[in-house]
Protein backbone atom coordinates (compact mmCIF):
# COMPACT_ATOMS: atom_id res chain seq x y z
CA UNK A 1 0.00 0.00 0.00
CA UNK A 2 1.40 3.34 -1.08
CA UNK A 3 0.79 6.63 0.70
CA UNK A 4 -0.69 8.20 -2.44
CA UNK A 5 -3.26 5.49 -3.15
CA UNK A 6 -7.01 5.04 -2.94
CA UNK A 7 -6.54 2.11 -0.53
CA UNK A 8 -4.83 4.42 1.92
CA UNK A 9 -7.32 7.27 1.52
CA UNK A 10 -10.51 5.20 1.61
CA UNK A 11 -9.64 2.56 4.20
CA UNK A 12 -6.43 2.97 6.20
CA UNK A 13 -6.63 6.72 6.86
CA UNK A 14 -10.25 6.89 8.14
CA UNK A 15 -9.80 3.78 10.31
CA UNK A 16 -6.71 5.23 11.99
CA UNK A 17 -8.44 8.57 12.61
CA UNK A 18 -11.52 6.92 14.15
CA UNK A 19 -9.44 4.60 16.34
CA UNK A 20 -7.18 7.43 17.44
CA UNK A 21 -10.08 9.72 18.36
CA UNK A 22 -11.68 6.97 20.44
CA UNK A 23 -8.55 6.46 22.56
CA UNK A 24 -6.94 8.70 25.16
CA UNK A 25 -3.47 9.43 26.48
CA UNK A 26 -0.74 6.81 26.10
CA UNK A 27 -3.15 4.40 24.45
CA UNK A 28 -3.45 6.74 21.46
CA UNK A 29 0.31 6.98 20.97
CA UNK A 30 0.58 3.19 21.25
CA UNK A 31 -2.22 2.84 18.69
CA UNK A 32 -0.25 5.13 16.36
CA UNK A 33 2.70 2.78 16.83
CA UNK A 34 0.50 -0.20 15.95
CA UNK A 35 -0.69 1.74 12.90
CA UNK A 36 2.91 2.34 11.86
CA UNK A 37 3.67 -1.36 12.25
CA UNK A 38 0.64 -2.26 10.09
CA UNK A 39 1.65 0.39 7.53
CA UNK A 40 5.13 -1.16 7.26
CA UNK A 41 3.61 -4.64 7.00
CA UNK A 42 1.42 -3.48 4.11
CA UNK A 43 4.58 -2.28 2.33
CA UNK A 44 5.82 -5.86 2.32
CA UNK A 45 8.10 -8.15 4.31
CA UNK A 46 11.16 -6.43 2.83
CA UNK A 47 10.17 -3.27 4.74
CA UNK A 48 8.69 -4.85 7.86
CA UNK A 49 11.51 -7.31 8.69
CA UNK A 50 14.37 -4.74 8.71
CA UNK A 51 12.20 -2.41 10.83
CA UNK A 52 11.56 -5.17 13.39
CA UNK A 53 15.21 -6.21 13.47
CA UNK A 54 16.38 -2.62 13.99
CA UNK A 55 13.81 -1.64 16.63
CA UNK A 56 13.89 -4.80 18.78
CA UNK A 57 17.64 -5.36 18.39
CA UNK A 58 18.39 -1.86 19.68
CA UNK A 59 15.77 -2.28 22.42
CA UNK A 60 17.67 -5.31 23.72
CA UNK A 61 20.96 -3.40 23.69
CA UNK A 62 19.41 -0.38 25.43
CA UNK A 63 18.07 -2.61 28.19
CA UNK A 64 21.59 -3.98 28.72
CA UNK A 65 23.11 -0.48 28.63
CA UNK A 66 20.69 0.78 31.32
CA UNK A 67 21.67 -1.83 33.92
CA UNK A 68 22.77 -0.18 37.20
CA UNK A 69 26.16 -1.94 37.51
CA UNK A 70 27.32 -1.59 33.91
CA UNK A 71 30.73 -0.05 33.27
CA UNK A 72 31.46 2.74 30.86
CA UNK A 73 33.62 0.46 28.72
CA UNK A 74 30.88 -2.16 28.40
CA UNK A 75 28.34 0.55 27.59
CA UNK A 76 30.50 1.85 24.75
CA UNK A 77 31.06 -1.69 23.47
CA UNK A 78 27.31 -2.31 23.38
CA UNK A 79 26.86 0.97 21.55
CA UNK A 80 29.37 -0.10 18.88
CA UNK A 81 27.54 -3.44 18.57
CA UNK A 82 24.31 -1.50 18.07
CA UNK A 83 25.82 0.61 15.27
CA UNK A 84 27.14 -2.52 13.55
CA UNK A 85 23.72 -4.14 13.94
CA UNK A 86 22.02 -1.17 12.30
CA UNK A 87 24.63 -1.19 9.52
CA UNK A 88 23.80 -4.84 8.87
CA UNK A 89 20.09 -3.98 8.70
CA UNK A 90 20.89 -1.23 6.17
CA UNK A 91 22.82 -3.70 4.01
CA UNK A 92 19.91 -6.16 4.23
CA UNK A 93 17.47 -3.49 3.13
CA UNK A 94 19.74 -2.41 0.28
CA UNK A 95 20.01 -6.03 -0.82
CA UNK A 96 16.22 -6.14 -1.14
CA UNK A 97 15.47 -2.64 -2.48
CA UNK A 98 18.73 -1.15 -3.71
CA UNK A 99 18.00 1.67 -1.26
CA UNK A 100 16.65 2.17 2.25
CA UNK A 101 12.87 2.78 2.45
CA UNK A 102 12.05 6.12 4.02
CA UNK A 103 10.29 4.65 7.13
CA UNK A 104 13.38 2.57 7.90
CA UNK A 105 15.74 5.50 7.26
CA UNK A 106 13.81 7.71 9.71
CA UNK A 107 13.68 4.94 12.30
CA UNK A 108 17.44 4.43 11.91
CA UNK A 109 18.05 8.09 12.66
CA UNK A 110 16.08 7.81 15.91
CA UNK A 111 17.90 4.63 16.97
CA UNK A 112 21.35 6.06 16.19
CA UNK A 113 20.67 9.03 18.45
CA UNK A 114 19.33 6.81 21.23
CA UNK A 115 22.48 4.66 21.13
CA UNK A 116 24.65 7.77 21.37
CA UNK A 117 22.67 9.14 24.30
CA UNK A 118 22.85 5.87 26.25
CA UNK A 119 26.58 5.46 25.56
CA UNK A 120 27.70 8.89 26.79
CA UNK A 121 29.87 8.70 29.87
CA UNK A 122 29.67 12.29 31.14
CA UNK A 123 25.97 11.91 31.91
CA UNK A 124 24.19 9.83 34.51
CA UNK A 125 22.87 6.40 33.68
CA UNK A 126 19.83 6.65 31.43
CA UNK A 127 16.77 4.79 32.75
CA UNK A 128 15.16 2.41 30.28
CA UNK A 129 12.05 3.96 28.76
CA UNK A 130 8.79 1.97 28.97
CA UNK A 131 8.27 -0.34 26.03
CA UNK A 132 4.98 1.26 24.98
CA UNK A 133 6.55 4.71 24.69
CA UNK A 134 9.61 3.31 22.90
CA UNK A 135 7.38 1.40 20.49
CA UNK A 136 5.30 4.50 19.69
CA UNK A 137 8.46 6.58 19.30
CA UNK A 138 9.98 4.21 16.72
CA UNK A 139 6.81 3.20 14.85
CA UNK A 140 4.85 6.46 15.14
CA UNK A 141 2.64 6.33 12.06
CA UNK A 142 2.53 10.01 11.08
CA UNK A 143 6.35 10.36 11.25
CA UNK A 144 7.17 7.31 9.14
CA UNK A 145 6.41 9.19 5.91
CA UNK A 146 8.83 12.12 6.03
CA UNK A 147 9.45 13.12 9.63
CA UNK A 148 9.90 15.21 11.62
CA UNK A 149 12.88 13.54 13.27
CA UNK A 150 12.18 14.26 16.93
CA UNK A 151 14.31 13.76 19.99
CA UNK A 152 12.79 11.55 22.63
CA UNK A 153 12.24 14.59 24.88
CA UNK A 154 10.36 16.37 22.09
CA UNK A 155 8.25 13.28 21.46
CA UNK A 156 7.33 12.94 25.14
CA UNK A 157 6.33 16.59 25.36
CA UNK A 158 4.14 16.31 22.24
CA UNK A 159 2.26 13.23 23.43
CA UNK A 160 1.82 14.69 26.93
CA UNK A 161 0.32 17.93 25.57
CA UNK A 162 -2.03 16.11 23.17
CA UNK A 163 -5.39 17.87 22.96
CA UNK A 164 -8.19 17.17 20.48
CA UNK A 165 -10.80 19.68 19.35
CA UNK A 166 -13.16 20.25 16.46
CA UNK A 167 -11.02 23.17 15.29
CA UNK A 168 -7.87 21.03 15.28
CA UNK A 169 -9.73 18.32 13.41
CA UNK A 170 -10.70 20.74 10.66
CA UNK A 171 -7.28 22.40 10.40
CA UNK A 172 -5.55 19.04 10.41
CA UNK A 173 -7.77 17.77 7.62
CA UNK A 174 -6.98 20.87 5.56
CA UNK A 175 -3.23 20.38 6.02
CA UNK A 176 -3.59 16.70 5.13
CA UNK A 177 -5.41 17.50 1.88
CA UNK A 178 -2.89 20.18 0.89
CA UNK A 179 -0.04 17.76 1.51
CA UNK A 180 -1.79 15.10 -0.55
CA UNK A 181 -2.23 17.61 -3.39
CA UNK A 182 1.51 18.43 -3.33
CA UNK A 183 2.35 14.76 -3.49
CA UNK A 184 -0.16 13.71 -6.17
CA UNK A 185 -0.45 16.80 -8.37
CA UNK A 186 3.11 18.17 -8.14
CA UNK A 187 5.67 15.63 -6.93
CA UNK A 188 4.43 12.60 -8.88
CA UNK A 189 4.36 14.35 -12.31
CA UNK A 190 7.78 15.93 -11.62
CA UNK A 191 9.16 12.51 -10.67
CA UNK A 192 7.77 11.01 -13.87
CA UNK A 193 9.42 13.72 -15.98
CA UNK A 194 12.70 13.23 -14.09
CA UNK A 195 12.61 9.48 -14.68
CA UNK A 196 12.05 9.90 -18.42
CA UNK A 197 14.88 12.44 -18.68
CA UNK A 198 17.31 10.20 -16.79
CA UNK A 199 16.38 7.37 -19.14
CA UNK A 200 17.22 9.64 -22.09
CA UNK A 201 20.53 10.54 -20.45
CA UNK A 202 21.40 6.84 -20.10
CA UNK A 203 20.55 6.39 -23.79
CA UNK A 204 22.85 9.36 -24.63
CA UNK A 205 20.03 11.32 -26.29
CA UNK A 206 19.46 14.03 -23.65
CA UNK A 207 20.71 17.52 -24.65
CA UNK A 208 22.15 20.01 -22.19
CA UNK A 209 18.99 22.11 -21.75
CA UNK A 210 16.97 18.95 -21.19
CA UNK A 211 19.46 17.88 -18.50
CA UNK A 212 19.12 21.28 -16.79
CA UNK A 213 15.33 20.87 -16.90
CA UNK A 214 15.80 17.43 -15.35
CA UNK A 215 17.71 18.88 -12.39
CA UNK A 216 14.86 21.32 -11.75
CA UNK A 217 12.21 18.59 -11.94
CA UNK A 218 14.30 16.39 -9.60
CA UNK A 219 14.34 19.23 -7.10
CA UNK A 220 10.57 19.60 -7.43
CA UNK A 221 10.05 15.85 -7.00
CA UNK A 222 12.15 15.72 -3.83
CA UNK A 223 10.89 18.96 -2.31
CA UNK A 224 7.19 18.44 -2.92
CA UNK A 225 7.44 14.71 -2.33
CA UNK A 226 9.01 15.11 1.11
CA UNK A 227 7.02 18.28 1.82
CA UNK A 228 3.72 16.71 0.81
CA UNK A 229 4.28 13.57 2.85
CA UNK A 230 5.44 15.59 5.86
CA UNK A 231 2.38 17.85 5.61
CA UNK A 232 0.09 14.81 5.38
CA UNK A 233 1.69 13.45 8.55
CA UNK A 234 1.46 16.84 10.26
CA UNK A 235 -2.22 17.17 9.34
CA UNK A 236 -3.12 13.65 10.44
CA UNK A 237 -1.27 14.15 13.74
CA UNK A 238 -3.01 17.50 14.30
CA UNK A 239 -6.38 15.82 13.80
CA UNK A 240 -5.47 13.46 16.66
CA UNK A 241 -4.25 16.31 18.88
CA UNK A 242 -0.47 16.11 18.31
CA UNK A 243 1.24 19.35 17.29
CA UNK A 244 4.33 18.38 15.30
CA UNK A 245 6.72 21.12 14.13
CA UNK A 246 6.43 22.20 10.51
CA UNK A 247 8.92 20.30 8.34
CA UNK A 248 9.39 22.37 5.19
CA UNK A 249 9.87 26.16 5.33
CA UNK A 250 8.57 28.40 2.57
CA UNK A 251 11.90 30.15 2.01
CA UNK A 252 14.29 27.58 0.58
CA UNK A 253 17.04 29.77 -0.88
CA UNK A 254 20.18 30.40 1.16
CA UNK A 255 23.68 31.82 0.73
CA UNK A 256 25.41 28.49 1.32
CA UNK A 257 24.98 24.81 0.53
CA UNK A 258 24.64 24.07 4.23
CA UNK A 259 21.82 26.60 4.49
CA UNK A 260 20.10 25.09 1.44
CA UNK A 261 20.36 21.63 2.98
CA UNK A 262 18.94 22.85 6.28
CA UNK A 263 15.97 24.45 4.53
CA UNK A 264 15.31 21.51 2.24
CA UNK A 265 14.72 19.13 5.17
CA UNK A 266 14.96 20.99 8.46
CA UNK A 267 14.58 18.24 11.06
CA UNK A 268 17.09 15.94 9.31
CA UNK A 269 19.63 18.79 9.36
CA UNK A 270 18.92 19.36 13.07
CA UNK A 271 19.38 15.64 13.69
CA UNK A 272 22.75 15.74 11.90
CA UNK A 273 23.84 18.66 14.09
CA UNK A 274 22.84 16.81 17.26
CA UNK A 275 24.52 13.55 16.27
CA UNK A 276 27.72 14.75 14.58
CA UNK A 277 28.36 17.95 16.55
CA UNK A 278 26.71 17.68 19.96
CA UNK A 279 27.43 13.99 20.58
CA UNK A 280 30.81 13.88 18.79
CA UNK A 281 32.55 17.11 19.82
CA UNK A 282 35.98 15.50 20.29
CA UNK A 283 36.26 14.28 16.70
CA UNK A 284 38.02 16.36 14.06
CA UNK A 285 35.70 18.42 11.87
CA UNK A 286 36.73 16.53 8.75
CA UNK A 287 36.05 13.16 10.41
CA UNK A 288 32.60 14.32 11.54
CA UNK A 289 31.75 15.56 8.04
CA UNK A 290 32.97 12.28 6.51
CA UNK A 291 30.83 10.31 8.96
CA UNK A 292 27.87 12.51 8.06
CA UNK A 293 28.45 11.95 4.33
CA UNK A 294 28.65 8.16 4.69
CA UNK A 295 25.56 8.03 6.93
CA UNK A 296 23.49 10.27 4.65
CA UNK A 297 24.61 8.33 1.57
CA UNK A 298 23.71 4.97 3.09
CA UNK A 299 20.30 6.09 4.38
CA UNK A 300 19.06 8.29 1.53
CA UNK A 301 21.00 7.40 -1.60
CA UNK A 302 19.62 5.31 -4.45
CA UNK A 303 21.95 2.37 -4.94
CA UNK A 304 25.58 2.66 -3.92
CA UNK A 305 25.71 5.86 -5.91
CA UNK A 306 24.26 7.52 -2.80
CA UNK A 307 27.64 7.26 -1.10
CA UNK A 308 29.06 9.50 -3.82
CA UNK A 309 26.28 12.01 -3.18
CA UNK A 310 26.86 11.94 0.57
CA UNK A 311 30.60 12.48 0.26
CA UNK A 312 30.09 15.30 -2.27
CA UNK A 313 27.68 16.96 0.16
CA UNK A 314 30.19 16.61 3.00
CA UNK A 315 32.93 18.01 0.74
CA UNK A 316 30.80 21.08 -0.05
CA UNK A 317 30.18 21.68 3.67
CA UNK A 318 33.91 21.33 4.40
CA UNK A 319 35.05 23.63 1.57
CA UNK A 320 32.56 26.47 1.97
CA UNK A 321 34.10 28.14 5.06
CA UNK A 322 37.57 27.90 3.52
CA UNK A 323 36.42 29.56 0.30
CA UNK A 324 34.74 32.37 2.25
CA UNK A 325 37.91 32.93 4.30
CA UNK A 326 40.11 32.97 1.19
CA UNK A 327 37.89 35.52 -0.53
CA UNK A 328 37.52 37.60 2.59
CA UNK A 329 33.72 37.53 2.54
CA UNK A 330 33.60 39.90 -0.44
CA UNK A 331 31.33 37.73 -2.59
CA UNK A 332 27.99 39.44 -3.35
CA UNK A 333 24.96 37.83 -1.75
CA UNK A 334 23.29 37.19 -5.11
CA UNK A 335 26.35 35.30 -6.35
CA UNK A 336 26.45 33.18 -3.19
CA UNK A 337 22.77 32.30 -3.55
CA UNK A 338 23.16 31.41 -7.23
CA UNK A 339 26.22 29.26 -6.55
CA UNK A 340 24.47 27.45 -3.67
CA UNK A 341 21.44 26.72 -5.86
CA UNK A 342 23.60 25.40 -8.74
CA UNK A 343 25.73 23.20 -6.48
CA UNK A 344 22.72 21.76 -4.64
CA UNK A 345 20.91 21.05 -7.92
CA UNK A 346 23.98 19.22 -9.24
CA UNK A 347 24.22 17.19 -6.03
CA UNK A 348 20.53 16.28 -6.37
CA UNK A 349 21.30 15.05 -9.90
CA UNK A 350 23.91 12.68 -8.44
CA UNK A 351 21.48 11.56 -5.71
CA UNK A 352 18.66 10.86 -8.16
CA UNK A 353 20.74 8.59 -10.40
CA UNK A 354 20.30 4.92 -9.51
CA UNK A 355 23.85 3.92 -10.49
CA UNK A 356 27.27 5.50 -10.81
CA UNK A 357 27.10 5.01 -14.58
CA UNK A 358 23.77 6.83 -14.65
CA UNK A 359 25.30 9.76 -12.76
CA UNK A 360 28.22 9.91 -15.23
CA UNK A 361 25.81 9.85 -18.18
CA UNK A 362 23.84 12.71 -16.68
CA UNK A 363 26.97 14.77 -16.04
CA UNK A 364 27.99 14.24 -19.67
CA UNK A 365 24.54 15.40 -20.78
CA UNK A 366 24.94 18.54 -18.63
CA UNK A 367 28.31 19.15 -20.30
CA UNK A 368 26.66 19.10 -23.73
CA UNK A 369 27.94 15.72 -24.92
CA UNK A 370 24.53 14.99 -26.49
CA UNK A 371 23.89 18.44 -27.94
CA UNK A 372 22.59 21.66 -26.46
CA UNK A 373 19.03 22.45 -27.57
CA UNK A 374 16.15 20.24 -26.47
CA UNK A 375 14.38 18.19 -29.10
CA UNK A 376 10.80 17.17 -29.74
CA UNK A 377 10.58 14.62 -26.88
CA UNK A 378 11.60 17.14 -24.23
CA UNK A 379 9.19 19.72 -25.65
CA UNK A 380 6.43 17.09 -25.56
CA UNK A 381 7.16 16.46 -21.86
CA UNK A 382 6.89 20.20 -21.21
CA UNK A 383 3.61 20.48 -23.11
CA UNK A 384 1.99 17.53 -21.32
CA UNK A 385 3.19 18.51 -17.82
CA UNK A 386 3.21 22.31 -18.00
CA UNK A 387 0.39 22.74 -15.46
CA UNK A 388 2.07 20.70 -12.71
CA UNK A 389 5.48 22.27 -13.37
CA UNK A 390 3.95 25.75 -13.28
CA UNK A 391 2.31 24.87 -9.97
CA UNK A 392 5.71 23.74 -8.63
CA UNK A 393 7.21 27.10 -9.57
CA UNK A 394 4.34 29.14 -8.09
CA UNK A 395 4.43 27.31 -4.77
CA UNK A 396 8.08 28.23 -4.34
CA UNK A 397 6.65 31.59 -3.27
CA UNK A 398 4.74 31.89 0.03
CA UNK A 399 1.38 32.44 -1.66
CA UNK A 400 -0.66 31.00 1.21
CA UNK A 401 1.04 33.31 3.72
CA UNK A 402 0.40 36.33 1.51
CA UNK A 403 -3.27 35.40 1.14
CA UNK A 404 -3.63 35.01 4.90
CA UNK A 405 -2.08 38.42 5.46
CA UNK A 406 -4.40 39.98 2.89
CA UNK A 407 -7.44 38.31 4.47
CA UNK A 408 -6.37 39.46 7.94
CA UNK A 409 -6.18 43.07 6.78
CA UNK A 410 -9.50 43.05 4.93
CA UNK A 411 -12.73 42.10 6.69
CA UNK A 412 -14.49 41.17 3.44
CA UNK A 413 -11.70 38.81 2.39
CA UNK A 414 -11.67 37.37 5.89
CA UNK A 415 -15.39 36.55 5.69
CA UNK A 416 -15.06 35.12 2.18
CA UNK A 417 -12.17 32.86 3.18
CA UNK A 418 -14.38 31.03 5.69
CA UNK A 419 -16.47 29.21 3.03
CA UNK A 420 -13.94 29.37 0.18
CA UNK A 421 -11.05 27.58 1.94
CA UNK A 422 -12.91 24.36 2.86
CA UNK A 423 -14.60 24.26 -0.56
CA UNK A 424 -11.22 24.63 -2.29
CA UNK A 425 -9.73 21.88 -0.11
CA UNK A 426 -12.67 19.59 -0.88
CA UNK A 427 -12.14 20.21 -4.60
CA UNK A 428 -8.44 19.45 -4.18
CA UNK A 429 -9.29 16.15 -2.52
CA UNK A 430 -11.66 15.23 -5.35
CA UNK A 431 -9.05 16.10 -7.98
CA UNK A 432 -6.40 14.03 -6.16
CA UNK A 433 -8.68 11.02 -5.89
CA UNK A 434 -9.63 11.35 -9.55
CA UNK A 435 -5.96 11.52 -10.52
CA UNK A 436 -5.16 8.40 -8.50
CA UNK A 437 -8.17 6.62 -9.99
CA UNK A 438 -7.09 7.16 -13.60
CA UNK A 439 -3.36 6.64 -13.02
Amino acid sequence: MQLASLDFLLFFFPVMILVGLCLRGRYRSFACGIGGLVYCALQGISVLLPMLLAVFGVRLLLSMMSEPDITHRRRRSLSVIGWLWLLGVVFLSRFWHGSVPLPLALCMMLLIELLLIYSESHKQRQPLMPFGIYFGYCFGLMRLWAGPVLTFAQYEYIIETCQCSVMRLGKGMGAFVRGLAKLVLLAMPAAEVSYLLTEKASAHTLPMLGAVLGLVTMFFAIRYGLGGMAQMGYGMAYMLGYHYPEEMPFHYNAESCRGSWERLWGSAAQWAKRVFHTHMPSLHRGVRLAAFGVTAGLLFGRGWNGLLWGMLLALLFWAEPMVHRLLGGKIPSAVCRAAAVCLMLCSIGVLYAATFGGAVDYVLALAGANGFWWGGEVLYLLKTNWASLLGCVLLLFPLRTKLKQAAAGNSLLGWLSVPIVPVAEALLLIVCMGTLLVS
